[in-house]
């Protein structure tokens, strides 16, 4: 009897034994990977912004809406876009049945609005020239072009502060030359931006853009689905929802600015001069 119960009591320490043994290999083995952190240096974010590699000329489809009280634009219709950069761009809106609606061309010096129903053009031969001067340099045509394609623009501007938003965005507050003060959110897991604020040296808006969500293509390039752009001063309101990105080798002859015969012509030059005080006193 008293051999059969030792054989037991040395099975049971035994088997102690093994699960410690056990629990000790569980415990030292392969932990699982800790997700993936989220950038938390706002200014690793801003370089992150600045430095994402994008498309130098590209098209899209989709949807456009516009509205401008003093210009008699409004509506949604379908469009499509065109950017070849530095500075030239190509956006045309389509009516039910085809026919354009709006066309607005920049050759990288001039900007010109065509509105082919009303046989109208609001025109700026110089509009580069007239952004650099009231902007103190900080902003012109490629600009423009890049809110559209989801680039950060305004790279002369300076980092002066930055901040960690409620809903995980990253503020980054920037300062132009010429005193054009921009806020940027930005997205620091992909360096993109959400929202973009520049105004004049007085506070003024200049121009405001809100992004949605930006997605790959198949070379790992981020787009942007959405994008609204705001001119208070001249004054468009303008939102484009994309479809599908395509970069292109060679983009297509559409950025012509010059005026179609028998169109009217009307001066898009001091709306782009009222985009900001930049004088002063």
């Amino acid at each position: 009897v008293v051999s059969c119960c030792s054989r037991r009591g040395d099975t049971t320490v035994n088997d102690l034994i093994r699960l410690g043994l056990l629990g000790a290999l569980l415990a030292c083995g392969p932990k699982p990977m800790d997700p993936p952190k989220i950038q938390t240096d706002i200014a690793t974010t801003l370089e992150t912004a600045r430095t994402r590699r994008t498309a130098e000329r590209a098209a899209v489809r989709g949807s456009l809406k516009a509205k401008s009280d003093t210009r008699g634009v409004a509506g949604s219709t379908g469009g499509g876009l065109v950017v070849d950069r530095p500075g030239r761009l190509f956006l045309e809106g389509f009516g039910s049945l085809g026919a354009s609606l709006v066309k607005v061309a920049s050759d990288g010096e001039g900007l010109s609005v065509l509105l082919p129903k009303d046989r109208r053009q609001l025109a700026a031969a110089s509009a580069e020239a007239a952004l650099r001067e009231i902007s103190g340099d900080a902003i012109g045509l490629d600009d423009l072009a890049g809110l559209l394609v989801g680039d950060l623009p305004f790279d002369a501007a300076e980092l002066q502060a930055t901040r960690a938003l409620d809903d995980g965005q990253h503020q980054a507050d920037l300062l132009a030359p010429g005193g054009v003060r921009i806020l940027a959110d930005l997205d620091p897991t992909q360096g993109t931006p959400t929202h973009l604020l520049a105004a004049d040296q007085d506070g003024a808006t200049m121009v405001e853009a809100w992004y949605g969500p930006f997605e790959p293509d198949e070379s790992g390039l981020l787009w942007p689905t959405e994008v609204q752009v705001v001119l208070p001063d001249v004054p468009l309101e303008a939102s484009l929802k994309y479809k599908a990105w395509k970069p292109v080798d060679q983009a297509p002859p559409v950025f012509s600015t010059e005026t179609p015969d028998g169109f009217e012509v009307e001066s898009l030059e001091e709306a782009l001069r009222g985009l900001g005080s930049m004088a002063g006193p």
